[in-house]
């Protein structure tokens, strides 16, 4: 709840649908996973995709993200996000 702040399930689909209509070939590649504390998992990823909107069609952009995933009911879910390093 505190990684989701104000921030509703029809916000977050209009967010994600904003984005991705302005970029093209999207990838996720897993390149880490380690256990965090408290029983809970970092997933180090990275991002690939090319922009189509009006300022950078054609630019490719790759990002490195570092999810922290804790376990609740059964289900992993984001606690936080911050830039791997």
């Amino acid at each position: 709840a505190s990684f989701q702040g104000d921030l509703t399930c029809e916000d977050f689909v209009l967010e994600a649908e904003d984005f991705t209509a302005k970029l093209t070939d999207y990838v996720v590649k897993i390149s880490r996973v380690t256990e965090g504390g408290g029983g809970s998992v970092i997933v180090q990823t990275t991002e690939s995709y090319t922009g189509t909107g009006a300022d950078d069609t054609g630019i490719e952009y790759e990002d490195s993200w570092a999810y922290v995933l804790v376990e609740q009911d059964g289900k992993w879910l984001i606690d936080n996000l911050t830039d791997a390093e």
